[in-house]
């Protein structure tokens, strides 16, 4: 099993340069009641980069880990690749039928190429 190893410094950045929740604009009387959540988690390959952290509030911050959970315990992750797709999905977490709708076909896009390469 790979150990995930954090920078800190990443996340600490990202919460100065950003001062307020990116998913409901909450900005906090201190900075340090944000979460830095990692789009792709780092246990499932994503990296400790700006581009890969979304600063959210803690109510955010646990739906976007309800919207977006792992698959399994092999550290599969088949949730949003990016930080614009992770805020679609918990925009669309308000209506479950358009959440589940966005995940069933953001899995079958993902199993897609597969099914192909096992017909070939």
């Amino acid at each position: 099993m790979r150990r995930v190893v954090r920078l800190h410094s990443v996340a600490t950045k990202a919460k100065r340069d950003k001062d307020y929740c990116e998913h409901c604009a909450w900005r906090p009387p201190v900075a340090r009641l944000l979460h830095a959540h990692h789009v792709i988690p780092m246990g499932c390959g994503g990296e400790d980069k700006a581009s890969n952290i979304l600063v959210l509030c803690p109510n955010c911050h646990a739906l976007a880990h309800y919207v977006a959970p792992r698959t399994n315990t092999l550290r599969q992750y088949s949730g949003p690749k990016t930080a614009l797709e992770l805020r679609v999905w918990m925009h669309a977490s308000k209506n479950k039928a358009k959440l589940k709708a966005l995940q069933r076909q953001h899995m079958l896009a993902s199993v897609a190429p597969m099914l192909e390469a096992m017909r070939a």
